[in-house]
């Protein structure tokens, strides 16, 4: 058996925060961006609302990444709040995650960017008609 001869030591060193983060954090844009996220947040997950399934995760925040022809990620305005099922698939593969199947998940629900106005409508009060209820004729 190999002995330790000291502590583990990290490899890559841990990147500081900058000045420019630093001074971004402290607006009050930033302070608003952190409310926003925490109201989308607490909302439960869009996706399994509209299939009738149940959240089998705790909720997340998607930034949108359809019609997005730049690196750059959108900002908290536009997020949306997703199960671990609908976002990233990691931990819950019973349903079509945005991230592992793109295309499918866009087929099904549309533009991810779409719903970024439904959320915003819920979280400011208004009311919200439903896109998947049937037309009266």
């Amino acid at each position: 058996m190999m002995k330790r001869s000291g502590y583990i030591q990290r490899k890559t060193r841990v990147k500081p925060v900058s000045d420019k983060r630093k001074a971004r954090s402290a607006t009050p844009e930033a302070q608003g961006d952190a409310w926003y996220r925490e109201q989308v947040l607490a909302m439960p997950c869009m996706f399994c609302e509209i299939d009738g399934l149940p959240q089998l995760s705790p909720t997340t925040g998607h930034h949108p990444t359809h019609r997005r022809y730049c690196r750059d990620k959108r900002p908290d305005q536009f997020m949306v709040p997703t199960c671990d099922g609908h976002h990233q698939g990691k931990f819950d593969n019973s349903k079509v995650s945005v991230h592992r199947e793109p295309e499918k998940w866009k087929a099904l629900y549309g533009d991810d960017i779409d719903h970024a106005a439904t959320i915003q409508m819920r979280i400011f009060g208004y009311t919200v008609p439903d896109p998947f209820a049937p037309e009266d004729e």
